[in-house]
């Protein structure tokens, strides 16, 4: 897929968005830079998916700013957004009888072919190989499995992006990506996605496991109802006093034995 990265960020400043009456984020400020994976972390309802919206131009907020490589995202043209940002939802419906072809073909969509060309043919062809389910292509997606339909739309989202822009980078948005994987795929899945970091991509990712997120994230965020807790370095941010804070739990946080990052280890209660 190559790289072609320049100067380039994602800034929100000062997001705020409200559902009717209620506050869901307040306040946040964040940057996610090209070449690393940011992993966000938080208890149920803390504002994860919502701030991954706002980033991704899914949802305007009704206050602060989100900017891309300099430009307020949402002044930017849908069709130019998309071929710069992906976003795999928590879940994704397709009820007509598609196979997975035609599903990681729908990330095509974007792109002034007009109809579907061999190029992008191949272009879906190879991004189910790389998500690991080129062997479904032919399968009928609504037969498929949770954690399959989860790998077909992953490569939804990466012929989306397979092709680098004219200048800066690409952003891909992971909204709980491994929710439905076994812990072979769900290691395969995270694995793919540092290495798109590690190509140029700025990965986001939504992650409940937080010793998955210690493992492979750059840096992690860490929002609890509606703000930004702590961020930084995993070291940074997985410590005890942090952990029990955010979600009212007693943890031991060690050295992992082999990869050098830090292993929380949940303490029951007493």
């Amino acid at each position: 897929m190559g790289a072609n990265v320049r100067a380039a960020m994602l800034r929100a400043s000062g997001i705020q968005v409200r559902r009717k009456t209620r506050t869901i984020l307040d306040g946040i400020d964040l940057e996610v830079h090209p070449g690393e994976l940011l992993a966000l972390i938080g208890p149920n309802g803390a504002g994860k998916s919502t701030l991954l919206g706002a980033l991704a131009g899914e949802r305007q907020p009704e206050g602060g700013a989100v900017e891309l490589e300099g430009r307020n995202l949402f002044s930017i043209k849908p069709k130019d957004r998309a071929q710069r940002l992906a976003v795999l939802p928590q879940e994704s419906r397709v009820d007509f009888p598609f196979n997975a072809l035609e599903v990681a073909l729908l990330g095509r969509v974007p792109y002034p072919s007009g109809q579907e060309s061999g190029r992008d043919l191949a272009i879906a062809s190879a991004a189910l190989q790389v998500a690991g389910v080129g062997h479904l292509a032919e399968r009928v997606y609504p037969t498929l499995s949770g954690g399959e339909r989860q790998r077909v739309q992953l490569a939804r989202v990466l012929a989306q992006l397979w092709e680098p822009p004219a200048a800066g980078a690409r952003y891909l948005f992971l909204d709980e990506p491994i929710a439905n994987l076994d812990p072979a795929h769900q290691l395969a899945v995270l694995d793919l996605a540092r290495r798109l970091s590690r190509e140029g991509f700025a990965v986001i990712a939504v992650l409940h496991d937080l010793n998955l997120a210690a493992q492979f994230a750059d840096r992690i965020a860490l929002l609890v109802g509606g703000r930004m807790l702590g961020i930084g370095s995993p070291a940074e941010v997985l410590q005890p006093s942090t952990l029990s804070e955010a979600y009212g739990m007693r943890a031991r946080v060690l050295p992992h034995p082999d990869l050098g990052v830090p292993w929380v280890l949940p303490l029951a209660a007493g």
